[in-house]
């Protein structure tokens, strides 16, 4: 029979095995579910991801989806390859998201706009092409910030609708600037033409010098002039010859000073004897 030792070794053995193959199987399993993770995503993520959204947040991801147009995003499509010459996959989002064809779409309408494309995978260098892209639509195209889809919205996928808006812009910005090789998918722009008519005031009408405002020059009476002398001539031009007491007298005219009292000079006392013994 085998000693204990013996067994007491081989027990070990088997559970040490089992414990190896509950780790081995524990790591496969978190690999596992970390590859389901990091897994590509759909090419509709709106759609894909209303699924696992609430509340409002599910709401606004409907919202997207409903103002989707998938005939204009083709338009998109085909502007783009008939710019760059190269193929643009079914999903403008993954796609578009290296920002590649954009700079180069840029390059072709404004030449050396983009002074560098990354042909990187680092998300850091992608985001600088779509910035890249989106500075040039700014500052070369003269395109208004209302105009422009953010970086947000291409290279996190926040919205397909702000982005085929702003590549619709784009095309129209082009044609502005002078590219015409490829049409603009952009609908024409509304010109509106107004006659300024100068604003009359009716002759008729019963408008106070108050209510008037700005509509009119307003004359000027006279120049006011706020002298020294402001009192005097002003109440001469109203008053004529009226007497003024001198309390409301003002400046109306220049007052008679009195004589100056000494009475309270320190030699007061000594003038006031020596007119007494002048007296005497």
């Amino acid at each position: 029979s085998p000693s204990p030792s013996s067994s007491l070794r081989s027990w070990a053995a088997r559970a040490g095995g089992r414990a190896r193959g509950h780790a081995a199987g524990g790591r496969k399993g978190a690999c596992a579910r970390a590859e389901r993770l990091f897994e590509p995503q759909p090419a509709d993520r709106t759609a894909a991801m209303s699924g696992l959204l609430y509340g409002l947040d599910k709401e606004l991801a409907q919202r997207e989806a409903d103002k989707r147009d998938t005939a204009l995003e083709g338009k998109v499509r085909t502007y783009l390859e008939g710019v760059t010459g190269e193929s643009v996959g079914d999903d403008l989002l993954e796609a578009l998201k290296d920002g590649t064809i954009l700079c180069k779409a840029m390059n072709v309408v404004a030449p050396g706009s983009i002074a560098k494309i990354h042909q990187s995978t680092m998300p850091f260098k992608q985001m600088e092409n779509i910035a890249n892209f989106l500075k040039a639509c700014r500052q070369v195209l003269n395109m208004h910030e209302s105009d422009l889809f953010t970086t947000a919205d291409l290279y996190d996928g926040k919205s397909v609708v702000n982005l085929t808006s702003g590549l619709v812009a784009f095309s129209r910005a082009a044609a502005k600037h002078g590219y015409t090789k490829t049409p603009s998918i952009a609908p024409k722009e509304s010109v509106v033409r107004r006659s300024l008519k100068k604003w009359s005031i009716n002759p008729n009408s019963t408008l106070s010098k108050m209510t008037q405002g700005s509509s009119s020059t307003m004359e000027k009476s006279g120049v006011q002039r706020q002298g020294p002398t402001f009192g005097a001539d002003h109440t001469q031009t109203m008053w004529g010859n009226t007497e003024v007491s001198k309390l409301s007298l003002g400046s109306s005219r220049v007052m008679d000073r009195p004589d100056i009292s000494r009475a309270n000079d320190i030699t007061f006392g000594h003038d006031a004897g020596n007119r007494t013994s002048k007296r005497t």
